[in-house]
């Protein structure tokens, strides 16, 4: 007679493949779903950078009633994030004009992958556009 404590325990190679099945699957589904919220995340910090380049340049128009010429790169709003990885590019549009600025946010590296919101862009009026789509600044 056989006693059942002389089996081995231990998984067999089936369960083992259900197993690895299962993890690759829940995998697939979380990792475009991270991707995307990462991506998104990196957005929504491109528009605070966007909106606090605008309140500098805000600063700057009211001490000497022009706004500057030069790029926002001297008050240090030239990429976002401020710190890390750079997914956003900033840059001021040149205008002839002291009286008005443009904004511009461009995507760079993996952001640029992103299928919508690629370039953000603010004006001194307060229009907030993207050439990719129309509700990015929701």
């Amino acid at each position: 007679m056989t006693h059942l404590s002389n089996r081995r325990r231990g998984f067999t190679l089936i369960e083992l493949m259900v197993v690895v099945a299962i993890v690759a699957i829940l995998a697939g589904i979380a990792y475009p779903s991270y991707v995307d919220h990462v991506r998104r995340a990196r957005l929504t910090d491109a528009q605070m950078v966007l909106m606090e380049a605008a309140q500098w340049m805000e600063r700057q128009y009211t001490q000497g009633n022009t706004y500057p010429t030069s790029a926002v790169t001297a008050a240090s709003y030239d990429s976002a994030p401020k710190d890390g990885a750079v997914a956003y590019t900033i840059a001021k549009t040149p205008t002839t004009a002291s009286q008005a600025y443009t904004l511009t946010a461009t995507a760079t590296g993996d952001q640029a992958n992103y299928m919508r919101c690629r370039t953000l862009t603010l004006t001194n009026t307060g229009d907030r556009t993207s050439a990719d789509d129309t509700d990015c600044w929701q």
